[in-house]
């Protein structure tokens, strides 16, 4: 049974990206917490072993002149609610993502994209009610927003693992969100 990290990863390396690490076997989070630098970021993932890293930040660009990547439009067929790739900060965050992915995968690491915000719409649950369904405990109270969706990427990546995801298509990229659970 793998670790699995979940990242909401920022932008910039100035502000805060959220980091969820979870012991799939044990059903538990081991570590939730802020990390700003790729190298600090790697140094947590490969500090708990994790095999499977899940982001939430685009992991490719769209086409030139286009607002979205095919893979954006399925999701957004499917009530996903995401932001254009226009912006120069959404361009910051996929090629500080492709960048991470990249150093990531040289290590042997699985990387997967999602959009947590939408994964836990598209589940049905409240996050307290997905964690129940899925037997997970011990989280704690007063997350930020970011470790907040890094606890909701890593669900979505012990879903991938365990055949709960719903894994969307678009030109050669994949988003994975959740299935109806509740």
């Amino acid at each position: 049974m793998p670790r699995i990290t979940g990242l909401d990863l920022a932008a910039k390396d100035k502000n805060a990206s959220g980091i969820a690490v979870l012991d799939s076997q044990k059903r538990r989070f081991i570590e939730i917490r802020h990390a700003y630098k790729d190298e600090d970021i790697i140094g947590v993932i490969e500090g708990h072993s994790s095999t499977i890293v899940v982001v939430d930040a685009p992991l490719s660009l769209p086409p030139s002149g286009k607002a979205f990547r095919e893979v954006e439009l399925e999701a957004l067929k499917r009530g996903a609610r995401l932001l254009p790739l226009v912006s120069p900060a959404m361009r910051t965050l996929a090629l500080r993502a492709i960048n991470l992915a990249n150093k990531l995968r040289t290590r042997g690491i699985k990387v997967y994209e999602t959009h947590p915000w939408s994964a836990l719409r598209l589940s049905n649950c409240a996050l307290e009610e997905l964690l129940s369904r899925l037997g997970i405990r011990g989280l704690p109270t007063g997350l930020s927003r970011h470790e907040r969706d890094a606890v909701i990427a890593a669900i979505v990546g012990l879903c991938v693992f365990e055949g709960c995801a719903e894994s969307i298509r678009g030109g050669k990229e994949t988003i994975f969100l959740l299935k109806k659970i509740c």
